[in-house]
């Protein structure tokens, strides 16, 4: 309670116990100082039940005149009309209600996409400054919106900034703390590079070594220290035309089926792969694009090959990122490759149709594939 109110307390106190003294228990003047009075006391926050008491007994005060002027008169008129100018108008609730809205933004922050948080955080601690400006009491309001906040933003640092990058922070906190070994991976990676219309984090060393348009769709591959041979460790992506039945149906591509009979044995295809087997698909959503995942096994120049494919399909065009590395290699390069994936996303809004098409003369490995 700041100087001045108890100052006003005191002086407000002093004129109810003046005008009892001078006036009697029942004048409407002792009613007008009572209110003021307990107009006071609300404002502090330790006697607001006295505030209560006081203001009964100025309405008390009131009553009783009234129902005299009513029986002398025989009306509804009083002459005892509570006075307003010198009563004080009450903390206003607008500070209270901007509080909890800032609650409400820094708490939904944690469950919207994490695009959005730049937005939320600074309203949200604006609103709850607003609240404790207004009313002087919002402090634990500000706490929530604090706590709120920080734990957003941790949750969201708890991936590297290209990985999941349309998730929530929650959930960009829970697979951080599911997956410790991915996101380790992840933070392993080179910097993002742009391909067609879309962005990847490669692992360290790898470039670019092949960019092929063909009948059946185009072809971009990868591979360490930029060596082409089949027993490097190499990443692939894979643009394949949808089937013409598919098309005629206009219906929902099945991608499990279409991972099974077109994915796969491309994908062994652009990875030089013999007695390929793979593992039933599972379903995996990363950076909003819908995918079919297969683990794999075969051959490439007579050596054991291991590798992961990832499928989706987009505007009728079946996407395919995929990657192989020798059974005996001594470097963990395919969970690096792995985790790759998940820094893949969308950076421009084009169409996926216009990279694919007739065999392009002018395209050679290595060439730019934008």
């Amino acid at each position: 309670m700041d100087a001045r109110l108890v100052a006003e307390l005191k002086e407000a106190e002093a004129a109810v116990a003046e005008a009892e003294k001078k006036l009697g228990p029942d004048h409407p003047e002792l009613a007008d100082k009572l209110q003021r009075y307990a107009n006071l006391l609300r404002q502090t926050e330790t006697r607001k039940l006295d505030a209560v008491n006081v203001e009964a007994r100025a309405r008390a005060i009131r009553a009783k005149l009234y129902a005299e002027d009513e029986k002398a008169h025989g009306s509804t008129t009083t002459s005892a009309k509570p006075k307003t100018t010198d009563s004080k108008a009450e903390p206003p609730a607008l500070g209270m209600y901007l509080g909890i809205a800032g609650i409400f933004l820094a708490l939904a922050a944690l469950f919207v996409n994490q695009s959005l948080i730049k937005i939320l955080l600074p309203a949200a601690i604006v609103l709850g400054l607003a609240d404790v400006a207004i009313t002087r009491s919002g402090f634990w309001r500000m706490a929530l919106i604090v706590v709120f906040s920080l734990a957003c933003w941790v949750s969201n640092e708890s991936l590297p900034g290209s990985m999941l990058v349309t998730e929530t922070p929650i959930n960009r906190f829970n697979y951080a703390t599911e997956n410790p070994e991915v996101v380790a991976n992840a933070k392993k990676l080179a910097a993002p590079t742009s391909v067609l219309s879309y962005t990847i984090c490669l692992p360290e060393g790898f470039n670019q070594t092949s960019d092929n348009k063909e009948d059946w769709g185009r072809e971009i591959t990868w591979q360490a220290g930029g060596d082409e041979n089949q027993l490097a460790p190499q990443f692939s992506l894979i643009l394949l035309k949808l089937p013409e039945d598919f098309l005629k149906q206009k219906r929902r591509a099945d991608v499990f089926s279409l991972t099974r009979d077109r994915a796969m044995p491309k994908v062994g295809e652009v990875l030089g792969l013999s007695d390929l087997t793979q593992d039933p698909p599972r379903y995996e959503e990363i950076n909003g694009i819908e995918y079919s995942k297969v683990t794999f096994a075969g051959r490439g120049n007579d050596v054991p090959r291991s590798g992961f494919a990832y499928v989706a399909v987009n505007n009728n065009v079946i996407l395919v990122l995929c990657g192989a590395d020798s059974v005996t290699a001594t470097t963990d390069t395919l969970p690096l490759m792995d985790a790759s994936v998940y820094t893949f996303k969308k950076a421009r809004a084009e169409d996926d149709n216009q990279f694919i098409g007739a065999p392009d003369a002018g395209s050679q490995p290595g060439s730019d594939s934008q």
